[in-house]
């Protein structure tokens, strides 16, 4: 049934209504009604229709008694058929100011569920990076020559990532991880790490076990990101020949390859008991001379570009970090 349809017959039954006063045809105009307003005519068009079949009613009345009988079912009809619309109308309005004021609620609970979130985030984040800072000063401070090493690589390391376009997530993981990279030199033997000149092979050996036992420590800790993976992996290389577990290019973490880079040429250009610094020149042309080899191309390439355009450049204050 029609929209057209329901309103033509709707309106009938309520004429014959007012001219038979028959309770029959007051359910059926209900009903007629109420189908009406399921098809979207509103409160407000119902009674329009009502006004417009009165005043063709009340213009065909001749005399004043037949005028004031049928005034008299014209109110009767609007308290007994209107009504329940009325009622539904104010119903819904309820429901609907019921509704606003449960979302207005919920909102508010979301802004400040959201609030407390963020605050726990960011105190979250505020331990992990106390954290972080006191494992990387443990470490530090056991060796004079390296200190403040770990904050410029990962600096460098964050500055390579931000111009390869990593994620967030990603540059937080390298930041923390740069800081923390070398953790694992706490287990080796200060003779060791303070001794003049060349180390023997079996020495090596030893400063190599420094990415496992950082691993170890670090695996510890839960944090938000795979540190201890990407610390372990720091020194191995592209074609397999680093170290502890000789991975090669498809195998090494994108952050580790990063830290790879960032950490060769700062240890390069820093002093060392067994060596002097060399210029970053230098330490680039290495870089450069293993890219694709032993470091990934792009990143190498990333690396020069920042030092070589003065996009990048370690400070002196970085030492005193």
């Amino acid at each position: 049934m029609n929209i057209n349809k329901l309103c033509h017959d709707y309106k009938k039954s309520i004429t014959e209504y007012i001219d038979t006063s028959n309770e029959s045809l007051l359910e059926d105009a209900y009903e007629l009604g109420r189908l009406a307003m399921q098809k979207d005519i509103g409160i407000l068009e119902m009674k329009s229709i009502h006004k417009q079949t009165i005043a063709e009613l009340l213009n065909q009345t001749s005399t004043v008694k037949e005028l004031i009988e049928k005034l008299e079912i014209c109110e009767r009809f609007f308290d007994e058929c209107l009504a329940p619309f009325d009622m539904a109308e104010r119903s819904f309005k309820e429901v609907k100011a019921e509704l606003r004021l449960d979302n207005k609620l919920l909102e508010e609970q979301v802004v400040k569920r959201t609030h407390d979130l963020e605050l726990h985030v960011t105190k979250l984040k505020r331990i992990i990076d106390q954290v972080v800072e006191t494992i990387a000063f443990m470490g530090e401070t056991r060796d004079a020559y390296t200190f403040g090493h770990e904050k410029r690589v990962s600096k460098l390391a964050q500055a390579i990532g931000t111009r390869l376009g990593l994620s967030d997530e990603k540059l937080e993981a390298i930041r923390m991880a740069g800081k923390l990279h070398d953790v694992g030199k706490i287990a080796i033997p200060l003779e060791i790490l303070f001794k003049p000149g060349s180390l023997s092979e079996e020495e090596m050996s030893l400063i190599r076990t420094h990415s496992t036992m950082g691993y170890k420590i670090l695996s510890k800790i839960e944090f938000p990101y795979p540190i201890a993976e990407i610390v372990l992996q720091t020194h191995e290389r592209l074609d397999g020949s680093g170290y502890p577990h000789g991975l090669k290019e498809k195998d090494i973490m994108v952050e580790a390859k990063i830290l790879a880079v960032a950490d060769t040429i700062e240890a390069m250009s820093s002093h060392r008991p067994y060596r002097p610094a060399t210029s970053i020149d230098i330490g680039l042309k290495v870089i450069s001379e293993n890219s694709g080899i032993l470091y990934d191309k792009e990143i190498v390439d990333i690396c020069i570009s920042l030092f070589r355009n003065g996009l990048f450049s370690f400070k002196k204050d970085d030492k005193a970090a």
